[in-house]
Formats: C-alpha cells, sequence, structure tokens
C-alpha cells in the first residue's frame, strides 16, 4: 500500500475516466475510490470515485454503498484537511446511510463511529468516541474493533478548540467532499 499523496496527474485521470463513463455501477465506483485511496494513496482521486459512487447509490438507494461512499469520502484519519461545508457534507452523507441500517450491525457502528469521531475530533473532545469504542471492544469482529481504535487514537489527539480549515476569499466552494479541485473535460 502506498504512501497518501496529492496527485494532480492521477486525479485529472480519474476525473477523465469518470468524466468518460456511461452509467457505472456503483460497485465498479466503489472498486476504483478504494484503489486510489489505498493502492495509488492519491486521496483526491479516491474522493472523485467515492463522491460519485455516493450519488449513484443514492439514485438506487442502496444505504450501504451509501455508507461505504460515505466513509471512502470522509479518508484514513479523523478530520482529514476540508472546509466546514465539507464536513457537514460529509455527515449529513454518513447520516442517510445510517438510518436506513441497524446501527448495532458492524456496519452500523462503523457508521456510528466515524460520525462520532469527527463530531468529537471537531469539537475538541474524545469521550463519546473513546464510549463508543469500549462498546465495540467488547461486542463487535476484529475489522471493527481495529477501525475503532484507530478513530480513538484520532479523536483522542484533536486539538482542544474546534478546528475547521477557512476558505481564503479566493478559493472555489467545494463540490464534493474535497474535490473542489476536480478536474472538468476542458483541464483534463
Amino acid at each position: 500500500m502506498g504512501g497518501i499523496r496529492a496527485s494532480a496527474p492521477v486525479t485529472t485521470v480519474a476525473g477523465a475516466e469518470l468524466a468518460g463513463m456511461s452509467r457505472p455501477s456503483v460497485a465498479s465506483l466503489l472498486r476504483r475510490g478504494r484503489h486510489a485511496l489505498d493502492e495509488e494513496g492519491d486521496a483526491r482521486a479516491g474522493r472523485l470515485w467515492f463522491d460519485a459512487a455516493y450519488r449513484a447509490a443514492e439514485a438506487v438507494q442502496d444505504p450501504v454503498a451509501m455508507g461505504e461512499a460515505a466513509l471512502g469520502l470522509a479518508g484514513l484519519w479523523v478530520h482529514e484537511p476540508r472546509i466546514e461545508a465539507t464536513h457537514e457534507l460529509l455527515m449529513r452523507r454518513i447520516q442517510r446511510a445510517l438510518v436506513a441500517l441497524d446501527p448495532t450491525s458492524p456496519f452500523g457502528l462503523r457508521l456510528r463511529l466515524r460520525m462520532i469521531a469527527e463530531t468529537d475530533y471537531g469539537d475538541g473532545i474524545s469521550a463519546d468516541t473513546l464510549a463508543l469504542t469500549e462498546h465495540v471492544r467488547l461486542n463487535a469482529d476484529v475489522a471493527t474493533r481495529a477501525e475503532a481504535a484507530n478513530l480513538a487514537t484520532n479523536a483522542s489527539s484533536a486539538p482542544t478548540t474546534p478546528h475547521y480549515a477557512t476558505p481564503s476569499p479566493n478559493s472555489s466552494s467545494p463540490t464534493a467532499c474535497g474535490t473542489a479541485d476536480a478536474p472538468t473535460s476542458s483541464s483534463a
């Protein structure tokens, strides 16, 4: 697995591929998002694919795929650099997926964990994340426990004051969770 990098060429390729696809399947979009994030280490390209996957899953009312895409958009760490508007969009997407799922299932726990860890980090606290992590430690599968430990570590290292990136007056507004610089067909 490669390190995370922000690579314009890969992102441009992802944007161009996405623009050229005719009705890709949700599974294909999720797979490409995972590949971009986990194998290529390209968080921007991953966000392009996961945003497209979320929109496609929402169109067919698939809450599991919506949740997978939302978790992909969230990235590897709690509160990856994003402005407040994209943070709010991410939280709404996680919530939309969660309301249609069993919140006590392993996947429901993953969504709840991410939502609580993001909130705790943004508020400069970690008590709720740590409490849910303890519940997960006692009641969930190994993969969910590992994810909980990672999120709890991230949330526990939060600054003591709320922290969101503030866009400069000259920056463009985001089109999706962190995809303000998404390539267009004219820039690809």
